[in-house]
């Protein structure tokens, strides 16, 4: 299997670019040259830019607190576009992955601000994920281009791998799902008299429940069974995902790492898209088959 961490560095003709629902630290996209454009996070008539306006930290207590239950919307355009520009005085060609469009908006912003630029080389591809789900896309691409892969290459590889990305989760209450106006209150009620919790899953551009267990100790032992259903012993790369519990994810990781067979294991953020709706205690699992 590939040892990505010794692959010599080169110079890419090929940059590559995301969106900050990919879930990516500020290190990562640092070590692979990769361009992130903050999404919008709306907290009221607030406007913030995901990661450089406001933290994660303060993100999640805003989250919390009993203000206005926030939304996510689109970089402008123009915003991709300045990026793009700026890339391509360096770049022959500029990959750009984004958050699924079946549920955002930011593809076709990204498409938008691409053809604001019609003599350069700009493809826009759609994840059909999000958080580390589209980062571990991202993270591909910009090691393929690394490596020296053509712009057809990268994205051959691409399309084969976004099929072989899974990510399930585990909420821990439907009460920011109320919130968001994505459930109605008596369900949200009755979930709480139940302690039900839904395991979801994110694959190929659609969000389904997987299953409704009780307790969330148990949801969070579903969806390590479900991923490891779903790869079996095919090499993987696995992200545990947390909203605001970083202790819970490592504890995880370190406890079901070894139950599968892979190439890279990281822990991360789950994103604020997700945590939104999700709220605070999100744990997922996402893997990209190699």
């Amino acid at each position: 299997m590939p040892d990505y961490s010794h692959q010599a560095v080169a110079p890419a003709e090929v940059a590559i670019v995301t969106d900050s629902a990919a879930s990516l630290s500020p290190a990562q996209a640092a070590e692979y040259g990769i361009a992130v454009v903050p999404i919008r996070i709306q907290f009221g008539s607030e406007s913030y830019r995901d990661g450089i306006d406001i933290t994660r930290e303060a993100f999640y207590d805003r989250l919390a607190a009993k203000g206005p239950h926030p939304t996510t919307s689109l970089p402008p355009p123009v915003e991709f576009m300045e990026v793009y520009r700026s890339l391509a005085m360096r770049a022959k060609s500029i990959i750009s992955i984004h958050v699924m469009g079946s549920a955002s908006g930011t593809v076709q912003a990204a498409r938008l601000g691409a053809a604001m630029l019609p003599d350069q080389d700009i493809t826009v591809v759609d994840s059909l994920s999000a958080s580390m789900g589209q980062g571990f896309l991202a993270l591909l691409a910009a090691r393929l281009a690394r490596l020296g892969h053509t712009k057809a290459e990268i994205l051959s590889a691409l399309d084969r791998a976004r099929k072989k990305v899974d990510i399930y989760g585990a909420i821990s209450s439907l009460d920011y799902v109320l919130r968001g106006g994505r459930v109605q209150r008596g369900a949200a009620l009755l979930s709480s008299v139940l302690k039900i919790h839904p395991v979801v899953r994110l694959h190929d551009g659609v969000v389904e429940v997987a299953d409704i267990v009780r307790t969330f100790p148990r949801a969070v032992e579903r969806v390590i069974r479900l991923a490891q259903q779903s790869v079996g012993a095919r090499p993987v790369h696995l992200a545990v995902l947390h909203a605001n519990v970083p202790e819970q994810a490592e504890s995880l990781l370190h406890k079901v790492q070894s139950s599968f067979n892979c190439v890279e294991a990281l822990v991360a953020d789950v994103g604020v898209a997700i945590a939104i709706h999700g709220g605070p205690g999100v744990i997922a699992v996402a893997t990209m088959e190699e």
